[in-house]
C-alpha cells in the first residue's frame, strides 16, 4: 500500500487556492498517517482519504485492485487527458462528498460511491471544531452484467476487465465493517488528538492547562490503542511504553523502562539490519516499516510487523525513535496454512500424474496380452460362420429328397381302395 499526499479539489472548486498544508498534514507525518489509515483496511482491502476542513487531501491509501483499475480508467480522466485521482475524478467525487457530508452534519455518512461500491465518512474534531474527515471505501462491486456495462460506460473500461477485477474482491460480513467503522473513528479521534498537539506545540504552550488537557487526551487513546507503541530513546534505551506493548512482550512496565533496551527484546539475527534502519530513520527523518521477532518474558517469539518514526525535541533535533507495532501472529499463521495447502497440492498433483501413468502402462499391457486370443477367437468364429452358412444351404435339398416318392429313403405309404 501507498500513501501520497494530495491536492484534492472537487468540481465545484471547493478547497482551491491553498497552497501550503493543512493543520492535519503539518501535525501528522506522512508515515504516521499512512499507518494509521492502512489500520482501517487491513479488513477491507480497498481505499482510504483523510480530508482538511476545506477539502485538500493530506493523505490516501489504496490497497483494492478494483479502485485503482476505476481511478486510473480512461472515463476517469480530466479533459486534458491527465490523470483525475486526486483532482477532479468520479472516485474524488463520491469520496469528497461523503467526507463533506461528515463535517456539514457532525456524524458519519454511509453512501454509494460512483465506482459502484459504498464510502464511509467520520467527522475529525478537535476542541476547536471539526477540522476535516476521514472516509473508505467498502462493499463488493456489482458483479450483475447490467451493472457492470453501466460502470463500464462510465468510465471506459471493458465489462470483462471489471467482472474479472471484481471477482478479485473477497466478501466482507457486515460485523467485519462495523469493526472497520469503529476503527475509522478511533483513528479520526488519534488524528485530533495529534493535530490538538501539534498545535498546542505551535502556540508555544500558551496555557499549560490547555496543553495538559490535549497531553492527557493523546495519553488516553495512546494507552488504549490495540497495537503495541514504544519510544525509545537514541541509545536504545526504552522511555515509554503503552499496555499493549506491555501485554506484547510480558514483561512489567517497570521491568522495560527500568534500563531495557529494545535490542533486549530483539533476537541477535535482526540487530545488524534493525540498527541500519533505525539509523536511516534518524539522519533522514523517514519514517520505514519491517518485520522481526520480539522476544517475550517466557523466552518465547512473536512475529511483528513496525512503523518506525524519529522523534524530535528542542530544536528540532532527533531526540529518540518511536514504533507503532502490529502482533502478525494470525497472518503468519495463515501464510504458513496457504503454504502447506500449496506444497499438498503440489503433491497430490504430482501423485496423480504417476498414477496416469501407471494406468497408461497397465492398459497397453492388458491390450497388447488380449490381442493374440481376440485373434484366434476371431479365427474361429469366422470358421463356425462358414460351416452355419454351408450347412444352411444344403438343408432345403435334404429335406426335398425325403419327401420325394421313390427316392431313396422315402417312408410314405400307399392306400388301398
Amino acid at each position: 500500500m501507498t500513501m501520497a499526499e494530495e491536492r484534492c479539489e472537487d468540481k465545484g472548486g471547493v478547497g482551491g487556492g491553498i497552497a501550503f498544508p493543512g493543520p492535519i498534514a503539518r501535525a501528522v507525518p506522512p508515515g504516521v498517517l499512512s499507518q494509521l489509515l492502512s489500520e482501517n483496511l487491513d479488513f477491507l482491502e480497498s481505499c482510504a482519504k483523510v480530508y482538511e476542513r476545506d477539502g485538500i487531501c493530506a493523505g490516501s491509501v489504496a490497497s483494492s485492485g478494483w479502485c485503482a483499475l476505476i481511478d486510473q480508467a480512461p472515463g476517469a480522466l480530466q479533459d486534458d487527458g491527465e490523470a483525475a485521482c486526486g483532482n477532479s475524478s468520479h472516485c474524488h467525487d463520491s469520496a469528497w462528498e461523503a467526507a463533506r457530508l461528515a463535517m456539514e452534519t457532525g456524524r458519519s455518512v454511509d453512501r454509494p460511491c460512483a465506482g459502484g461500491i459504498r464510502i464511509y465518512a467520520c467527522p475529525i474534531r478537535t476542541a476547536a471544531g471539526i477540522i476535516g474527515a476521514l472516509s473508505f471505501g467498502h462493499g463488493e462491486p456489482p458483479s450483475d452484467t447490467p451493472a457492470l456495462a453501466e460502470l463500464g460506460k462510465r468510465f471506459g473500461v471493458g465489462v470483462g476487465e471489471l467482472r474479472t477485477e471484481a471477482a478479485r474482491v473477497p466478501p466482507r460480513s457486515p460485523a467485519l465493517i462495523d469493526l472497520a467503522r469503529k476503527r475509522l473513528h478511533t483513528t479520526a479521534a488519534l488524528v485530533g488528538a495529534l493535530v490538538e498537539a501539534r498545535q498546542a506545540t505551535e502556540a508555544l504552550r500558551q496555557s499549560d492547562a490547555e496543553y495538559r488537557r490535549v497531553h492527557d487526551r493523546f495519553m488516553g487513546i495512546y494507552m488504549s490503542s490495540k497495537d503495541a507503541i514504544g519510544y525509545a530513546a537514541l541509545d536504545g534505551r526504552l522511555v515509554d511504553v503503552n499496555d499493549a506493548f506491555v501485554s506484547l512482550v510480558g514483561f512489567t512496565r517497570e521491568e522495560l523502562l527500568g534500563g531495557m533496551t529494545y535490542q533486549d527484546i530483539t533476537p541477535p539475527e535482526y540487530f545488524e539490519v534493525e540498527g541500519k534502519l533505525v539509523a536511516q530513520v534518524v539522519a533522514t527523518g523517514t519514517p520505514v516499516e519491517y518485520e522481526k521477532r520480539c522476544i517475550r518474558k517466557d523466552g518465547s517469539q512473536v512475529p511483528v510487523h513496525l512503523t518506525v518514526f524519529v522523534v524530535r525535541g528542542a530544536g528540532l533535533a532527533p531526540d529518540g525513535v518511536a514504533a507503532i507495532i502490529k502482533d502478525i501472529t494470525e497472518r503468519k499463521r495463515a501464510e504458513a496454512t496457504m503454504r502447506r495447502m500449496d506444497e499438498d497440492l503440489r503433491r497430490r498433483a504430482v501423485q496423480l500424474e504417476a498414477t496416469n501413468r501407471e494406468l497408461e502402462t497397465f492398459a497397453y499391457s492388458v491390450s497388447h496380452d488380449l490381442r493374440a486370443p481376440l485373434r484366434a477367437i476371431g479365427g474361429f468364429s469366422q470358421i463356425l460362420a462358414d460351416e452355419c452358412g454351408a450347412s444352411s444351404a444344403r438343408r432345403p435339398e435334404m429335406l426335398s429328397s425325403e419327401s420325394t416318392p421313390g427316392s431313396r429313403g422315402w417312408t410314405g405309404s400307399s392306400r388301398i381302395s
